[in-house]
């Protein structure tokens, strides 16, 4: 059970953080480069 917590906790504080470092390391950093891919995939069909 401390583990979900904990989990939990990291994956939220997380989620803003890469969110930020992501937006300019797009280009830097290649991971970014996939999640960016999956949003441009929900986009469109949601477009």
């Amino acid at each position: 059970m401390a583990l979900l917590p904990v989990q939990v906790a990291d994956v939220g504080q997380e989620r803003p953080t890469n969110s930020k470092i992501e937006k300019p390391g797009t280009q830097q950093t290649g991971n970014p480069k996939p999640n960016g891919l999956l949003i441009d995939s929900i986009t469109q069909p949601d477009a």
